[in-house]
């Protein structure tokens, strides 16, 4: 059987059996070295909950996860950065996951961003 753990943003992972305590602290995973532009790199998959789901579904779950299809490598001080328009955009989404960054979307007065709530999301998937 395996257990996940997540410490901060590294994914550790232990066996049932293992012998030593310095074995179940191995990190897997880590989502600041493993980022980059492509999705899927060591597992790690950029994206967000829109809240829209499928007959049947729930929102704002796994099951409501959008893969973020552009990465942006001119946005400021955090670049790169998985978006779904390019930034700054002042009509687009704020939706953006980075490195060091995340930005959920929705309504902002003194704005003229969509409106359309979203959730930033990091998800690692067991390669």
């Amino acid at each position: 059987m395996q257990r996940l753990r997540v410490s901060g943003l590294v994914l550790c992972c232990t066996l049932a059996g293992v012998e030593s305590s310095a074995e179940l602290l191995t990190p897997v995973a880590s989502f600041t070295g493993d980022f980059g532009p492509t999705q899927g790199n060591n597992g790690w998959r950029y994206g967000y909950y829109d809240g829209v789901v499928s007959p049947g579904g729930t929102p704002f779950t796994p099951d409501d996860f959008e893969a973020l299809p552009r990465v942006d490598t001119v946005f400021t001080a955090f670049d790169p950065v998985w978006n779904l328009t390019p930034n700054p955009q002042p009509d687009g989404f704020f939706t953006g996951v980075g490195q060091e960054y995340m930005h959920p979307n929705g309504p902002v007065p003194g704005f003229t961003n969509a409106d359309d709530e979203h959730w930033a999301v990091i998800r690692w998937e067991n390669p």
